[in-house]
């Protein structure tokens, strides 16, 4: 491997304590989530949330995820939706409708409204009318207490989309959407004793429902189709410390 530098640089946003990261489509620069639960979006930094306070939600934020001219955040004490009233400057109006009692996490769906987990208590959809009305509705498995955790986007088509979703010791969960309506599918893959940290797309075209799971133990399982009931590769013994919590899948690589 030929050496290389790294130019590392620290950047302040207004001396607060960022807790998320993420593209804001709006810019196409990055945003920030801080630990109290404000919003920034370089170069104007501060939209204008028509609040003294500047917050977008309660707590540190821990996911943003955008959907049109609507962005949602997510906090260990409430999931709230903002939409974009102007664009320059900046200026959020908060929508009706919020979810007390936080998430772990929150993505959009390519369709159109946004999914939140709530661990034990099962995954929060929100969706949206033309006039920006918002509806929620919290799904559960009928029959198991499973477990919903880090989610990701598999597959998205006009007809049906399918997500995946970390579920700690429960292993990992398909959750299909079929015509707009939520439906979780039966593909509910254990491993073991392992917990299930986080899970990513392998991005690969060979391998287009293919999948890989960390587990807090550092154990990595690939799996080339998330929908079949195949044996999955396991990888072991990578000599890493600490709790394994992130996974990333680029170019044929695991990070």
């Amino acid at each position: 491997m030929s050496n290389r530098n790294l130019n590392i640089q620290r950047c302040g946003v207004n001396g607060q304590e960022i807790s998320w990261a993420t593209q804001c489509p709006w810019t196409g620069t990055h945003c920030f989530g801080t630990e109290d639960g404000e919003f920034f979006i370089p170069p104007d930094l501060v939209p204008d949330t028509r609040s003294s306070e500047g917050r977008v939600v309660s707590g540190a934020i821990n996911g943003i995820a955008f959907c049109d001219d609507v962005v949602a955040f997510a906090s260990p004490e409430e999931v709230a939706l903002w939409s974009r009233e102007k664009s320059d400057p900046p200026e959020l109006r908060k929508l009706s409708s919020s979810f007390v009692g936080g998430a772990h996490g929150i993505i959009a769906s390519p369709q159109g409204g946004f999914f939140a987990t709530l661990a034990d208590e099962g995954l929060l959809f929100l969706n949206m009318d033309r006039n920006q009305v918002v509806t929620t509705r919290v799904a559960r498995h009928v029959s198991d207490s499973l477990y919903f955790d880090k989610m990701v986007s598999l597959v998205s088509q006009p007809a049906h989309e399918l997500f995946l979703c970390a579920a700690r010791r429960d292993g990992l969960l398909a959750i299909k959407i079929e015509n707009g309506t939520h439906k979780m599918t039966g593909i509910h893959r254990s491993f073991g004793a392992h917990d299930i940290t986080d899970v990513c797309r392998l991005n690969s075209p060979e391998f287009p429902l293919g999948a890989a799971c960390l587990s807090r133990s550092h154990g990595i399982f690939v799996v080339p189709n998330a929908l079949s009931n195949d044996r999955p590769i396991e990888v072991r013994d990578l000599g890493l410390k600490g709790t394994g919590y992130s996974l990333i899948a680029e170019k044929g690589h695991l990070f």
